[in-house]
C-alpha cells in the first residue's frame, strides 16, 4: 500500500498476508511485512524522493494486520496507537509508534 497524505508525505506498508475480512480479528506473522516512510526534498518546483526508512516489526504482540468493512490496520499496541490506520475510503487515516 502506497499512501501520499494531503501534506505530500509518502509513506505506506508491505504485507506478506493478502488482506481480507477479519471481524474483530487481527492476522498475520510480520515476517516479511514492513512499513516505510519516503524522505522527499525539494528540487525546484518538485519534490524528489531522497532516503526511505523502513520499520520492521518487533513482534512484542502479533497484532500485525486488521482489516473490516471500515478500516485496514498495520500494527497495533495495547494501548490502541496503529503504526498504520486507514479508513475505508482512504480519505482518513493515521500513523503513530506502536509495539
Amino acid at each position: 500500500m502506497l499512501i501520499q497524505d494531503q501534506n505530500d508525505d509518502i509513506f505506506g506498508c508491505f504485507m506478506v498476508e493478502e488482506w481480507h475480512h477479519s471481524g474483530n480479528q487481527f492476522y498475520g506473522s510480520g515476517l516479511g511485512s514492513f512499513l516505510f516512510k519516503i524522505h522527499c526534498k525539494s528540487q525546484g518546483t518538485k519534490r524528489v524522493a531522497d532516503s526511505i526508512s523502513v520499520f520492521e516489526p518487533l513482534f512484542f504482540n502479533n497484532r500485525y494486520q486488521h482489516s473490516n468493512t471500515k478500516s485496514l490496520t498495520v500494527g497495533a499496541s495495547t494501548s490502541g496507537n496503529s503504526s498504520l490506520f486507514v479508513t475505508d475510503n482512504f480519505r482518513d487515516g493515521s500513523s503513530d509508534k506502536s509495539e
